[in-house]
C-alpha cells in the first residue's frame, strides 16, 4: 500500500495505482497540463471507495509507504489505463531536453546508463 498526498490531503491505494498515478502525474507536469483521475481507495480501515484528484501541472502528487494491512487496494484496470494515458501523452508531445543529440551517457562506476 501506498499514500498519495496533494495540497487537499492524503489516500490510501494500492502500489500499482498509486505508481501508475504518479507516472502520469510526471507525464502531464511536463506536457504543462492537468487531468482529473478516479482511483480506488482505502478509508476506513477497510472500506474501499472511489476519490477523484487533479493531477498533473501546477499540482503536487507524492507517492510514500503506505499502513500494512490485510489485503492490497487493487484495480488492474485503473492502474493499467493511468500507465496508458502516460504512454499517450508521452508520445504525443513536443521535444523535450532528452530528445536533443546533446544528451550524453552517464557513466557511474565503469558501466554505461543510456539517457
Amino acid at each position: 500500500m501506498k499514500i498519495l498526498t496533494n495540497l487537499m490531503g492524503s489516500v490510501v491505494t494500492g502500489d500499482l495505482i498509486a505508481d501508475a498515478a504518479v507516472a502520469y502525474h510526471d507525464t502531464l507536469v511536463a506536457r504543462r497540463t492537468v487531468d482529473l483521475i478516479e482511483l480506488p481507495v482505502l478509508i476506513h480501515g477497510d472500506l474501499v471507495r472511489r476519490a477523484t484528484m487533479a493531477v498533473g501541472w501546477l499540482t503536487e502528487l507524492t507517492s510514500g509507504p503506505g499502513p500494512h494491512v490485510a489485503h492490497e487496494v487493487a484495480d488492474a484496470t485503473t492502474a493499467k489505463n493511468l500507465r496508458a494515458l502516460a504512454r499517450e501523452e508521452r508520445t504525443d508531445r513536443t521535444r523535450g531536453v532528452l530528445d536533443f543529440d546533446w544528451g550524453r551517457t552517464v557513466e557511474w562506476d565503469g558501466t554505461a546508463a543510456k539517457k
